[in-house]
Parts: C-alpha cells; sequence; structure tokens
C-alpha cells in the first residue's frame, strides 16, 4: 500500500512539472557526461568489465523514459504506443550521435559499437517502461456507454444525490430510454481507473447538442475529471453544446458552477428568461439559466427543442 501511495505521488509530481523539463535535464546530463573532456573527478574505484555498457544502457534508457513522459504529458491524446517506438528510435539515434561526435571531437575515445548496442538496449528498456508504468489520468479517464447493471446502480446513485426532485428526470424512463436505444438520447459513464465516477446525459439535435444532466461522485470532486470530461465532450462535438444552470441569484453554489461552465468555454444568457418545465405532475417548474460554447445560438430555437422533445411540452 506504501509503495502504490509513492508510487502516485511520483507520477503526480511527474505531471505536474514544467513540458520537456526531465528531457531537457538528463539530455543536458548526457552530453556532459559524454562529450566533456573530464567531466567527473579522478575515480580509483575498480569497476568489472562491461560496467561502462551499463552507465550507457541507463543514461540512454533513463532519456528514452523522460522523452516518453515529457510528451505523453504534452499532447495527452496521443497514441501511447506510438510515442514509445517514437521514444525508443530518437534515444537511439542520440546514442549514436553521441558516439560519432566522441570520435570526431578527439577527446581521446572511440565511436564502439558495444557502446551503441547498449545504447539502444537502454533506449528500449527504459522506453517501455515509462510505458508500462506512466499511466497519466487521461488513460485512467474515460467516458463511455454501459449497459452493466452494477455500473447503472451506482450511477442512478450518484444521479439521485447531485439533483433535487424537481431537477431528476425519472430514472426508468432513462433506463427506457437506454432499453429502446432511443435515436437522440444517450447515458454515458465516466470512469476513472475502471470505476464509475460520473454521468453524463445528452440530447443529439441537428443544430446543437443538449446536456440535460453532468455529475461527478462528491468523493471524486477536486481532481479534475469533470472539467476533462466536459472539455474533451465539447472539443469532439462538432455543434455547439447547450446545458441548463440555477441563475447566479441562487446562491455561492450557483455562482461558482456557472464560474466552472464559463473557464470551459460555455457562455452565459442571464437576459433571456427560461423555464424548466416539470418532468412529473407534482413537480413545479424551475427557472435556470441557458449556457452554450456558442455566443450567438438561437435560444428561442432551444427553448423550442428542449420543451417539445426533452420535456414533451407542446
Amino acid at each position: 500500500m506504501l509503495i502504490l501511495r509513492n508510487m502516485k505521488l511520483l507520477i503526480k509530481i511527474i505531471t505536474g512539472s514544467p513540458s520537456y523539463i526531465y528531457t531537457v535535464i538528463i539530455g543536458l546530463a548526457i552530453c556532459w557526461l559524454t562529450l566533456a573532456p573530464k567531466p567527473l573527478p579522478e575515480c580509483e574505484i575498480d569497476l568489472f568489465p562491461g560496467a561502462d555498457k551499463i552507465v550507457h544502457a541507463i543514461m540512454f534508457g533513463a532519456f528514452g523514459a523522460a522523452i516518453y513522459v515529457d510528451t505523453v504529458r504534452m499532447f495527452r491524446s496521443i497514441n501511447r504506443v506510438g510515442c514509445a517506438i517514437s521514444a525508443i528510435c530518437v534515444s537511439a539515434v542520440c546514442g549514436g550521435i553521441i558516439e560519432l561526435l566522441q570520435s570526431g571531437m578527439q577527446l581521446g575515445r572511440s565511436a564502439e559499437t558495444a557502446d551503441f548496442v547498449a545504447d539502444c538496449a537502454g533506449a528500449v528498456a527504459g522506453s517501455l517502461l515509462a510505458w508500462i508504468f506512466f499511466v497519466p489520468d487521461n488513460d485512467r479517464l474515460k467516458c463511455a456507454k454501459s449497459t452493466g447493471t452494477t455500473d447503472l446502480r451506482r450511477v442512478s446513485e450518484m444521479y439521485h444525490e447531485a439533483f433535487p426532485p424537481e431537477e431528476q428526470r425519472p430514472w426508468n424512463d432513462i433506463l427506457d430510454k437506454i432499453k429502446s436505444n432511443n435515436p437522440i438520447f444517450s447515458l454515458n459513464v465516466i470512469y476513472f481507473n475502471g470505476n464509475p465516477v460520473g454521468l453524463i446525459t445528452f440530447w443529439n439535435f441537428n443544430s446543437f447538442v443538449y446536456i440535460e444532466h453532468f455529475a461527478v461522485d462528491s468523493a471524486f470532486r477536486g481532481k479534475n475529471i469533470g472539467s476533462r470530461v466536459l472539455k474533451k465532450f465539447c472539443r469532439q462535438t462538432k455543434r455547439p453544446v447547450v446545458l441548463e444552470v440555477e441563475p447566479s441569484t441562487c446562491g455561492e453554489i450557483a455562482k461558482r458552477r456557472i464560474e466552472f461552465y464559463n473557464r470551459i468555454g460555455f457562455h452565459s444568457f442571464p437576459d433571456f428568461k427560461y423555464i424548466q418545465p416539470p418532468y412529473d405532475t407534482g413537480l413545479p417548474p424551475v427557472e435556470l439559466m441557458l449556457m452554450s460554447t456558442s455566443d450567438n445560438i438561437d435560444l428561442q430555437n432551444v427553448t423550442h427543442r428542449l420543451h417539445s422533445d426533452v420535456y414533451g411540452k407542446n
């Protein structure tokens, strides 16, 4: 358990470091150790035969791992297998260039095939180890459809915890829409490390996409899960995205929620009067505010589509 916690802490530190910092540091260290005339003080320790080859493998293994980690951190949607292969190639090529420079700079060193082989072996080992152990959050975070009974039961609990009764579509209605493969309605489950931690229900209309419900388990808030999922959802959607929120007059929580959506790229329309019709008889209508990723969306059309198709009010 201690090792696992330390590993998570290490990944958190690495993920939060400046872009390509590890590649630059290790690359400069390699250049100093291999190209400087006397990079280290004299040492009387007798090393075993082949020790220098192990040092070469370690250096270029660390270089390959750094290239992989830094590239994955910079480009979150990159193919990790392709990135590992690229890191191996770049590290190995740099090893070959170092060998040629050592030979041409007349430092008393010569280019050795064995050194280059050790560089390549280290590049392969280091890059593969980084590929195995450094799994960024965006790979642990998924948003996909699910019909698993256990997952949906957990999602149902989150749903009823996150929304007041007047803002809840009856859960059986949601399940019916899933089972009937409703052509414009979808429920996606948010997974983190394979566990359901949130949900997003949405409607696909011709001119926009409407997010009806979006929630993250309270135990997982503060990890940027919601913002990352929503940003990716908006990027992948080719149309404007629309959602409803409580107006800022409802209190501090409503203000913070609006600010959250603003940071992601949603525009507020506080001057447009919008009423959410009741989901069921006996429930009151709710005054809400529309937000959208487009600042010139036709709000009257949006209201008409939501009232007629989502709430079934003509």
